[in-house]
């Protein structure tokens, strides 16, 4: 569970805008090219999630 909550996080932080749920005070506007799935992976022997490109 703990690898579901790093993977939420990493990928609301690598968002640069506001979205549904996902508020932030350094970035409160929608982008629409964010308007698109966000794939992560755990590379072998890796501590965090990586963000793909999708």
């Amino acid at each position: 569970m703990l690898l579901v909550a790093d993977c939420v996080v990493t990928a609301a932080m690598a968002r640069t805008e506001s979205r549904g749920a996902h508020q932030r005070e350094d970035f409160p506007g929608l982008d629409e090219g964010w308007r698109r799935n966000q794939c992560l992976r755990l590379p072998e022997g890796a501590a965090a999630p990586v963000l793909e490109a999708a």
